[in-house]
Order: structure tokens, then sequence, then C-alpha cells
């Protein structure tokens, strides 16, 4: 709000024309916020959307990067994109006020976890997301042999459903700390579909298991992109677009965008905040987090890079 209101962040950024910035929201609600850095009500998402609807550029968001990127973006004003993390339920709701602006989305879902637990993948990702809470010394015999996370993904890889089904509650009776994912209500694979039918909205791979692919091993990870992938072009989204689980500088690395490019993926988003210019890392687009203010001035702060300033002190 400072920097929008003194000028600052506009001015700092005045060298970046036809730039684009993006925005990512995760989860909305009617009630007191539990997650203030993850939740926005419903009120100030109306209001948000209205001061953007007023002073953004809000093209489609595919046409904007291959325009950004090819150098071909016509207009000096700054573009804008807007993005949603890890398809929770209460995205059905949100839409209304989406739909009411005429705002174009991005949608990144994590589809292993919006499988059912009565399927295979649905299940394998739900042990594998769960890994990262585990100590693996608090695994019972036979477990106990899964020592390490190449042995933990080959077994829940190879495992049957029934024996994954055993795995599975049993770490959900030892595990250290919840994971707020888990917790929460995910669209269905049907409802994934149903929206890109009769929402107009681009959904896109945010990974099967919302795991830090950083820290996978190879084979591991490469399952994360590939099969999640697949089932995006199974229910009709774009596999040219992706968003790291978490997003920040360390949790991707250069083999991880290797694997990406492989997947056919052209645009990959992260959780720093940047704008993007023709010669940005298409696999390392910054995003700004809305938070739950709908101050005229915050809001015009974030789209015009006030957190780009702010992660750079942060030295994020």
């Amino acid at each position: 709000m400072l920097s929008n209101k003194l000028g600052l962040a506009p001015r700092l950024l005045s060298s970046y024309s036809k730039r684009l910035a993006v925005i990512d929201y995760h989860y909305f609600t009617s009630k007191d916020l539990i997650y203030p850095d993850l939740e926005v009500s419903y009120e100030s998402l109306e209001a948000q959307l209205e001061i953007i609807s007023r002073n953004c550029r809000l093209r489609p968001p595919v046409e904007t990067l291959e325009e950004i990127f090819s150098g071909k973006m016509k207009s000096e004003e700054q573009s804008l994109i807007i993005t949603i993390d890890d398809a929770d339920k209460t995205l059905l709701e949100a839409l209304t006020f989406f739909n009411e602006f005429k705002i174009p989305l991005v949608l990144f879902a994590p589809v292993g976890l919006c499988l059912s637990e009565n399927e295979s993948d649905g299940l394998r990702s739900r042990c594998l997301h769960m890994y990262k809470y585990l100590s693996l010394f608090d695994f019972p015999d036979p477990y106990s042999q899964l020592v390490n996370a190449d042995k933990y993904f080959d077994f829940i890889i190879n495992s049957s459903f029934k024996d994954l089904d055993k795995l599975y509650k049993i770490i959900r009776s030892i595990e250290r700390e919840s994971s707020v994912i888990l917790e929460r209500k995910l669209l269905t694979i049907q409802q994934l579909k149903d929206i890109i039918e009769s929402q107009n909205i681009i959904v896109a791979s945010h990974t099967m298991s919302h795991s830090v692919l950083s820290e996978l091993p190879t084979d591991w990870m490469k399952w994360e992109i590939s099969r999640s992938s697949e089932i995006i072009s199974q229910i009709g989204g774009d596999i040219r677009l992706f968003a790291y689980p978490y997003g920040y500088k360390k949790s991707y690395n250069q083999n991880v965008k290797n694997t990406l490019e492989n997947a056919g993926v052209k645009y990959a988003f992260t959780t720093t905040s940047s704008l993007t210019k023709q010669n940005s890392d298409h696999l390392s687009i910054g995003r700004a987090s809305m938070l739950n203010y709908k101050e005229r001035s915050f809001v015009l702060g974030t789209v015009s890079g006030a957190f780009r300033i702010w992660d750079r002190l942060l030295l994020r």
C-alpha cells in the first residue's frame, strides 16, 4: 500500500515496458480467516476484482504469454494474468465474481489429490504427499524398510490398492504434522472437466501429490510431471502451463525444468514475485499472492510489482 501511495512500484519499474504481472489466489471463505497467507474472503475478492477490472489489461492468458515472449506485445501497458492454485472447492462460489467481471483464469490443480481415495493414483498421491510430514523411523515393520525416498516411491508405485490403503491408514495415525491441502475439500476430476467446458477456464498441472519437486528422486519427480500431464490432457486442460508446488526458488531446479520441457510444458510459474518481460525465464514466471485486503492501494500496488521489491529485500 505504501509503495503504491508513494508511487514507488510504478516508478522503479517504469523501464519495464510491455511487462506482465501475474497474481495468485488459493482459497476463499465467507468466515473468519484461518490461513491469512492463503485465504481471501468473498467480500475482499469482489472488491479486488472490481479494482482490477477497471485498471488492468486482462486478455487470454496463453495468448498474452505467447505475445510477451515472442516480442509481439503491441501495447505498452502492463498486462495481468490471474491464477488460482490447489483447486479448492471454494472456487465454485468465487467463480460468480470472476464471471461478473469477465476475468479469465488459469487454475492449477494437484490432480492426484483431486482423484478419489478409492482410485489407485488418488491413494498413491496422498501417500506421496504425506512423505514430507513423516519420520520413516516411526514406521512399524515391515514398512521400516522404506528408509529413503527412492524405496518409498518404489513401494507406493508398485503396491496393490489393498497394501496402499493399509499404509495410508498407518501414515495418518503417525503423521507429526497435518497437511493443509489434505484437510481441504478439492474439486473432483469431474468438476474440473465441468468448469473447463462450461466456464471457459484453463486447467493446468500442479503435479499429482503437491510435493516439493527439487527434493524428490528423479523417477518420482518425473512421475509427478508426466502422470499429471496425462490426466490434464484427458480432461481437456492445457499441458503447456504448469505451477511448481510451493514455488519458492529452491523448490525447483534445472533437472525439473528439463523434465517439464520434455513433457511439453512451455510456461511454468513460481511464487516469487517478479514482472515478466520478453527475455525472462519462461520456466520461472513470477507471481504475487493476493492477500485479504480490499483497499485500492493494496490491489494496485500488488499488480504494479510492489511485492517484487519486498521479495528482493528478503532475498527470496
